[in-house]
């Protein structure tokens, strides 16, 4: 083999080399660059999810205050209506003790 050839293929062997410790450094490049977009998307998913939880539980607090109001006006709603039957019936049996008392007397 002559010598030129021998310096062409060195070169060639050199650039192969070259071409292949570029090729790694470049994929261990990507790889990062893509470790961090994982990263990155990974967290904004992260943010979002917990920002619609939020939601929700606000959604669900308000539901159950709105409820807790119902149940307690319903309530006050009932005792007054309970009261009110009491103090109409309170004369009555008034007047039924008053009657027996007063019948248990005259004998």
């Amino acid at each position: 083999m002559s010598i030129e050839l021998i310096k062409t293929i060195k070169e060639v062997e050199q650039n192969a080399d070259q071409l292949i410790k570029d090729a790694k450094a470049e994929a261990k490049q990507l790889n990062l660059v893509a470790q961090n977009e994982a990263a990155s998307m990974t967290k904004q998913i992260q943010d979002q999810a917990e920002a619609e939880v939020a939601v929700i539980i606000a959604q669900a607090n308000q539901d159950a205050q709105k409820r807790y109001d119902e149940i307690i006006e319903k309530t006050i709603h009932e005792c007054t209506q309970l009261k009110d039957n009491a103090r109409k019936n309170l004369d009555k049996a008034v007047n039924i003790v008053y009657e027996r008392v007063v019948k248990v007397n005259d004998r």
